[in-house]
């Protein structure tokens, strides 16, 4: 476990993935979009917007303080993880599966343009087949996915929202990807990321 920053909230896996079986139930391997927003447990996505929206409603900029700043500092995990809760299901539905924004030539479809920039980015990079690949703040896994079979690559995905996790691998298995893709639980801001199980890296990435 990696030591916690002075402030900063604990890691609490257990606590997480059981809000997450609440609050999502299986709609992760359901159609995402605005029909998963309404499958969500009232109460939970009630508690999860309450913590989200504490640190900026009835709040000004002019009038913050330090405090403030500290405790949304604190508590960016949390805040982080349940805004990703919150707007993940609105992002596919208008965004598709790739959280990114990328440059369009003129009458360019969109989705086109979104695959033509993860394959530049990863012909810069210079990701080539069979390597290992992190992939830090990874979504529902949409860049991962289409690198991976652009290169052939095999890429881990981390990430701190637990629905957001089930939704990349269900779309792993759905794609047939599994054996090149895996999605882990972990937190870049506090430390080294728990992957002991997942495959090492490859220092030439």
């Amino acid at each position: 476990m990696p030591a916690v920053k002075k402030g900063l909230e604990a890691e609490n896996h257990q606590r997480d993935a059981a809000f997450n079986r609440v609050l999502h139930g299986s709609s992760a391997q359901a159609k995402g979009g605005i029909s998963a927003m309404f499958t969500k447990d009232r109460e939970a996505k009630k508690l999860a917007v309450d913590e989200y929206f504490k640190h900026f409603d009835n709040k000004k900029a002019e009038n913050e303080t330090k405090e403030d700043r500290e405790s949304r500092t604190n508590e960016y995990a949390s805040l982080t993880r349940h805004y990703y809760n919150l707007a993940t299901d609105i992002y596919e539905y208008g965004w598709g599966q790739s959280f990114h924004f990328c440059r369009f030539s003129i009458g360019e479809p969109f989705y086109q343009a979104i695959a033509r920039h993860e394959h530049y980015l990863a012909h810069k990079i210079g990701i080539n087949e069979g390597m290992k690949v992190l992939d830090v703040g990874c979504g529902v896994g949409g860049p991962a996915r289409e690198i991976a079979k652009f290169t052939g690559a095999h890429i881990t995905g981390l990430n701190n929202n637990d629905y957001q996790i089930e939704r990349a691998t269900h779309y792993a298995v759905k794609e047939k990807l599994s054996n090149q893709l895996k999605f882990v639980k972990g937190d870049f801001m506090v430390g080294k990321p728990a992957l002991a199980h997942s495959a090492p890296l490859d220092e030439s990435v």
